[in-house]
């Protein structure tokens, strides 16, 4: 399943192939790394463990923004189960510094399989959603 999106991603009109795991173009994001190690970056697959979802409450997904956003406002994301073709829309809340996202979801909604994140970014030249991989055990 992850590699029909793999195709697609690649055959999308202007987009790259990725780069080696955890890393991204050096013309995005200047060779930076994101400052927070549990932050779900792009370019890359990241795994999450049912059993570490925590007991109440919802399960939150901090998204590196390689390029900070300008404004803090709350950003439009959907999440793509890859299996079964769900899509939650939600809100995700902009840090103070505009360098992460942070979206919260429901533990049942992140069944086993892969899910396409996409946020709506405010990025000068950088067209269409940014984009995370995450796949549930």
């Amino acid at each position: 399943m992850v590699v029909g999106f793999a195709f697609l991603w690649l055959d999308e009109p202007g987009a790259r192939a990725p780069q080696e795991p955890g890393t991204l173009p050096e013309d995005e994001v200047g060779g930076a790394a994101p400052p927070d190690a549990a932050a779900i970056t792009p370019n890359e697959i990241h795994e999450l463990a049912r059993r570490s979802f925590p007991r109440v409450g919802p399960v939150q997904l901090l998204l590196w923004l390689p390029v900070p956003a300008a404004a803090t406002t709350p950003r439009p994301a959907r999440i793509h189960s890859q299996s079964d073709g769900r899509v939650l829309e939600a809100q995700a809340a902009v840090s103070g510094q505009g360098e992460f996202a942070t979206l919260e979801v429901d533990p049942d909604y992140l069944q086993p399989g892969t899910y396409l994140v996409e946020i709506d970014t405010d990025e000068p030249g950088h067209e269409g959603p940014r984009s995370y991989v995450i796949l549930v055990r």
